[in-house]
């Protein structure tokens, strides 16, 4: 028992160094894109703003844990994340997300959260059929700034991560150059919205084959 214990610390103490490193490298915006790789991965059937909502939640408590100093860290975390899988389980009860939810949810109290971290994907999930129309993109987009923008982002990030689960993070960076890059020549052209029909959607029908 002692020695699951002392396991489960020194698990728990890496996750929130982890954590804690992305936050400082990155910022909490890309804390939580990286939250929503993972998420979209363990429960690809929550909705697009459900993963967002959870994810917001944890990036949050990134911001907010990662500015204590590192012996406070872990408990503020900790306490945090208990709340936010809490939430999901009680999703859970009331509609199933998957099996893998489902086994981590009847976990005891203690084991929650490990088993969540250890939890990679949902190996029950099929991709839906590939269809451009989740990749559709308007002018707007161009015109999109702040959070309107990130939240475009995000949405093309969940999708793609749903249609592509088994992406890696190297080709999951490629794509989003890519896009980021098409984004940018499309924005300053004349004809927008047939850039974005044609070469976004040849990007990411290409990306099928990555």
């Amino acid at each position: 028992m002692e020695e699951e214990s002392e396991k489960y610390i020194q698990e728990s103490q890496a996750l929130a160094k982890r954590s804690c490193g992305l936050f400082q490298k990155l910022g909490e915006y890309y804390l939580q894109n990286a939250f929503l790789v993972a998420y979209t991965k363990k429960a690809p059937q929550l909705t697009p703003p459900e993963l967002m909502a959870l994810t917001r939640k944890m990036a949050a408590t990134g911001a907010t844990c990662c500015h204590l100093s590192e012996d406070k860290q872990l408990a503020c975390g900790e306490g945090a994340a208990d709340l936010i899988i809490g939430q999901l389980c009680i999703r859970h009860e009331e509609t199933p997300v998957n099996p893998g939810v489902g086994q981590c949810c009847t976990s005891s109290y203690a084991n929650r959260r490990p088993c969540f971290s250890s939890l990679v994907m949902d190996e029950t999930y099929v991709p839906p059929p590939f269809s451009d129309d989740k990749f559709i993109f308007h002018k707007d987009l161009c015109q999109a700034q702040g959070v309107a923008l990130q939240t475009m982002k995000q949405q093309f990030l969940i999708n793609l991560v749903k249609q592509k689960p088994q992406i890696t993070e190297e080709q999951l960076e490629a794509v989003i150059a890519d896009f980021s890059g098409l984004l940018e020549k499309c924005c300053q052209g004349q004809e927008q919205e047939t850039c974005f029909a044609e070469e976004v959607c040849a990007a990411l029908f290409n990306s099928q084959n990555t």
